[in-house]
């Protein structure tokens, strides 16, 4: 039964809200949500809390933060718990071996891909770059080797030409609640079994550095095109005007796929943006932000600048 047993719900993002609901709907003992400390944004550099963090609040659940989960007191702390349940949807810390030890029942995470696809960090980035057509969610048994735990179960969902990160993340999150809703109960009476991953198949996915962002226009007009969409919303995809550096919001590809110059040199430019040649077909730049400027479209950007040959590098 669910209703006699304590859960620690361990989250820092916006995709982490719609589970964090759905696992309070599902009527626990406890609730107890594990996040990450308020972080300095934005220029003035003050103090936020996350977004699970201020779910957690307004739905006057009890909250942890930790810094290290080496310290004796944290230890103390979780073990005063007498946890049954864990449930991690992008907490963004690594777990400790003792902490699995912790938990009566089960240690569970939700992973935005159909594991063994795309282990790792950021495997919906990693889902968009690749031209995947198809991705989804799993719920797993963690382990502690990452991402390599047996599978309750995965649902699918395609993946939309015109998605970004945030969107895509955004149904994923959604989906992932829906499941929890439905199954977290049949997962802990033991109705749906995990199963092995394949893991000779498994992918992998890395860690995201924002010199990732960076646009090599002798690339396809497809990858470059894949590459804005999967990293917006960060690191965002980048180039340079001359000495100007500037982040791509949104392109798409064009209809057009003769070559003309060189990659990286500027066709035209019209209302619906900046049409630039890459190392194989061409691009159109939609929304652009130059540096220390908000984005704009990337048509109002070309009206300001002359763009005649000239050549993004």
């Amino acid at each position: 039964m669910i209703s006699d047993k304590t859960i620690i719900f361990a989250g820092s993002s916006l995709f982490s809200l719609p589970i964090l609901k759905a696992t309070v709907d599902l009527g626990f003992q406890s609730t107890i949500v594990l996040t990450q400390p308020p972080k300095k944004q934005g220029r003035g550099l003050e103090k936020r809390p996350n977004p699970t963090m201020e779910l957690a609040e307004k739905l006057d659940l009890e909250t942890i933060t930790i810094e290290n989960f080496d310290d004796e007191q944290t230890k103390k702390i979780f073990s005063s718990l007498s946890p049954d349940v864990f449930l991690s949807a992008a907490y963004g810390k690594l777990i400790p071996d003792w902490f699995f030890e912790l938990f009566s029942s089960e240690i569970l995470n939700v992973h935005p891909s159909l594991l063994p696809a795309w282990r790792g960090a950021s495997p919906i980035q990693s889902a968009i770059l690749n031209g995947d057509k198809v991705t989804g969610v799993s719920i797993m048994r963690m382990t502690t080797q990452i991402d390599e735990g047996p599978v309750f179960l995965s649902e699918k969902i395609n993946i939309d030409k015109t998605d970004t990160s945030i969107s895509l993340s955004e149904k994923l999150s959604n989906l992932a609640g829906k499941i929890i809703k439905k199954s977290l109960e049949k997962i802990l009476s033991g109705e749906i079994e995990a199963q092995e991953q394949d893991h000779d198949n498994a992918t992998f996915s890395k860690k995201i550095q924002k010199s990732d962002g960076r646009v090599d226009w002798e690339d396809t007009a497809e990858s470059i095109d894949r590459k804005v969409k999967a990293y917006n919303p960060w690191p965002i995809a980048f180039t340079h005007l001359g000495e100007q550096y500037l982040r791509i919001w949104d392109a798409d590809l064009s209809s057009d796929i003769n070559n003309y110059n060189k990659p990286g040199s500027v066709i035209e430019h019209n209302k619906d943006g900046v049409l630039v040649s890459t190392g194989d077909g061409n691009l159109l730049i939609k929304k652009i932000q130059p540096a220390g400027k908000e984005s704009m479209d990337a048509s109002a950007f070309a009206r300001g600048v002359n763009l005649k040959d000239k050549t993004f590098h």
